[in-house]
């Protein structure tokens, strides 16, 4: 079936079921299926090819079984104030741009088993939107693995995997909204892009979610992430940098794979005001690391902590293995219980401006 106007099929109200339809564009212009209004659309076994955008639905709804769609610009599948449906899909992109799956507005997508590859970005969820993906794979080229903006996101058996080779990439960006993922896989091909990036109030939570050859691990400047269990593995700058807000690593392992002395596993650089009595009226500020059965080892290289500004750490049973120096602290308060601190540089404990307290 060929494009009539720019759209294979188009759906305004009522429903329309396409089982075992292939729909061909003309290869960078016009939409393979556009459903608007109440109408709602599903698919079984339908092939896209050779168009901008796979499908569009705007207030609609969307069901998918199996499948393909490929496309050549903007969009795989397009949900606004929609709902969608997405199992055993595959959405193929042009390799350096567009997204695999957008959703705005109020509505929300669920996928299941689905493959993402060759897009710029793979999920974008923003304004209140939903998602949940489970299984399935990201493979992305550009910005975003997943980009959440004032929404919800849940994965669960996720597999991630950046080819680009942009130091900046992320694979989970919040700026806004709450991410719930467990048993994540997350991968750079060529040890560049960032795990996690938190801002605007942000939350993740993490299970037993992998960070594997990624230049750097996380970064929050204004948010909250909680990892139980998993790795970090990193070989650029840091593996954890907070500025504002807080992180908690439960039973984490960090490992530094690069060469560079002065890398650092936990860097914290965010004023903390939370103990203080505030007459300007400002808004209080916090930076807080609650760290239990940490295990950190460097390879011979890199430092386990930084903390500059005022930030506050607590260290339960913390293991540093095999780094160069241990705990730089400039100014801020440090409580560690219990742990080891092996290291082959210049100090196990740096201290100016501080509190510390090791028991």
């Amino acid at each position: 079936m060929g494009l009539w106007e720019s759209v294979g099929v188009s759906l305004t109200r009522g429903q329309a079921l396409l089982d075992d339809v292939s729909i061909t564009g003309p290869g960078d212009e016009g939409t393979g299926v556009y459903a608007t209004g109440t109408g709602a659309v599903m698919m079984k076994e339908v092939k896209i090819s050779e168009v901008d955008k796979g499908v569009e639905v705007i207030s609609g709804k969307l069901m998918m079984h199996k499948g393909s769609v490929a496309f050549n610009g903007g969009h795989g599948i397009y949900l606004k104030k929609g709902e969608g449906v997405l199992k055993d899909v595959s959405i193929t992109g042009p390799g350096d741009k567009g997204t695999g799956v957008y959703a705005t507005g109020m509505g929300g997508v669920m996928m299941k088993e689905v493959r993402i590859s060759e897009v710029r970005t793979g999920v974008w969820v923003k304004n209140r939107a939903n998602a949940i993906l489970m299984g399935g794979e990201i493979g992305f080229t550009g910005n975003y693995g997943v980009y959440l903006d004032k929404g919800g996101a849940a994965l669960k058996n996720v597999r991630m995997i950046y080819t680009g080779t942009n130091d900046t990439a992320e694979f989970i960006k919040v700026k806004g909204g709450i991410v719930i993922a467990e048993d994540i896989i997350i991968t750079s091909t060529t040890d560049n892009g960032q795990g996690i990036s938190v801002n605007n109030g942000g939350q993740v939570w993490l299970t037993g979610t992998d960070l594997k050859g990624v230049h750097k691990g996380m970064t929050i400047t204004e948010g909250i992430v909680r990892m139980f269990g998993g790795e970090i593995g990193f070989k650029g700058d840091y593996g954890v940098y907070l500025n504002q807000g807080g992180v908690a690593l439960i039973a984490v392992k960090m490992t530094y794979t690069g060469n560079n002395n002065e890398a650092e596993f936990i860097r914290i650089v965010g004023e903390d005001t939370t103990n203080a009595v505030e007459k300007t009226g400002k808004v209080q500020k916090n930076a807080v690391v609650v760290a239990s059965h940490l295990t950190i080892d460097g390879n011979g290289y890199g430092q386990g902590m930084r903390v500059v500004d005022g930030g506050r750490v607590v260290l339960i049973r913390p293991t540093y293995t095999n780094i160069y120096n241990g705990m730089n602290i400039t100014k801020g308060a440090v409580y560690m219980e219990g742990g080891e601190i092996n290291f082959k540089g210049e100090y196990g404990v740096y201290f100016t401006r501080h509190k510390y307290n090791i028991t």
